[in-house]
């Protein structure tokens, strides 16, 4: 079979028919991974893979200022609490 004749037999190899498939399973690969992507953040809980900041805890020391300013616990109370956390027994309010 000449040249001439086996290039028109196989034509699916050359032009749109051997670059379609390519570029078709590019977007299957791409719909994939991102599809990966997608389930990854939405079932772990990791906020910052997610693009969301972790809220600022608050420091135990301010949260037993904050509960005796709002007269939930007595001076004594207090003071024993925060001796137990810091160790030291004078703390300016």
């Amino acid at each position: 079979m000449p040249f001439d004749q086996f290039a028109r037999v196989h034509e699916f190899n050359t032009g749109a028919y051997f670059i379609l498939p390519m570029i078709l399973n590019l977007l299957l690969i791409g719909t994939a991974v991102l599809f990966g992507a997608f389930l990854y953040r939405r079932f772990t809980n990791d906020k910052i893979a997610a693009g969301r900041a972790l809220p600022q805890q608050e420091h135990p020391e301010d949260i037993l200022k904050r509960r005796f300013a709002e007269g939930l616990i007595s001076k004594e109370e207090f003071e024993e609490r925060m001796t137990t956390l810091v160790g030291r027994t004078h703390h300016p309010i």
